[in-house]
């Protein structure tokens, strides 16, 4: 395995609103990114895009505007993607989204998100809240998190590519009414400047999934 780290958008890269907040997290690493739709035309956003009743993951565009889309219509862009990064010499790669996604095949070891920044924050935080960005991910993200520590999690919504720091202040200030202690930001869009809008609107610690996940998928990966 290279030393080689690709970090792997769901949408497209570069993503420069990610990037600062995990610089600290990446000195020393050698990295590259890649975005499943780097490559996609409208009529293949257009396919990928959520009907009635779907549930939506999101992510961003390179010219900063936010993108919508079903899971399991997306997967074949980020695979290809990984592959794209397995080709440049990539030896491994941090799927920069934490949304859930099951296994699947690639030439090089995937670091998924979602289990890397859950593990770590259940292990270590209790009676926090979730802030997930839109509301018909909600109930998904409520049982995900409730299955992994047995016990409730209120959760909210408020989109981190569209929502004005009032809106997120708002929602913040719900899950501190719901009796959350802490607050887990969890979606890679949230920055540590809307960490700090949290922290300031409820006064309680905030768990920012982002550096989370991308400094447990580097210990894995300089542990293999």
């Amino acid at each position: 395995m290279t030393d080689l780290l690709a970090l792997v958008t769901i949408g497209q890269s570069p993503r420069v609103d990610v990037l600062p907040d995990l610089l600290p997290a990446l000195a020393g690493q050698r990295y590259a990114e890649y975005g499943a739709l780097d490559e996609a035309t409208a009529a293949e956003l257009a396919a990928i895009a959520p009907r009635d009743g779907e549930v939506p993951l999101v992510s961003r565009m390179r010219d900063g505007s936010r993108v919508s889309m079903v899971h399991g219509r997306a997967l074949p862009f980020i695979a290809a993607a990984v592959e794209r990064a397995a080709a440049d010499g990539a030896g491994a790669a941090l799927l920069m989204c934490t949304g859930h996604f099951e296994p699947f095949e690639t030439s090089i070891p995937v670091y998924a998100a979602e289990p890397l920044a859950q593990e770590a924050i259940a292990a270590t935080v209790t009676g926090f809240g979730v802030l997930n960005p839109v509301p018909e991910q909600v109930e998904e993200s409520r049982g995900r998190w409730e299955a992994r520590v047995g016990g409730r999690v209120p959760v909210a919504a408020a989109d981190p590519y569209t929502a004005s720091d009032r809106m997120l202040a708002a929602a913040a200030r719900e899950l501190a009414a719901a009796g959350a202690t802490s607050i887990v930001l969890d979606c890679f869009g949230y920055s540590a400047a809307m960490a700090a809008v949290v922290h300031a609107a409820t006064g309680l610690p905030v768990h920012l999934t982002r550096t989370i996940a991308a400094r447990a998928a580097l210990a894995a990966l300089h542990a293999d």
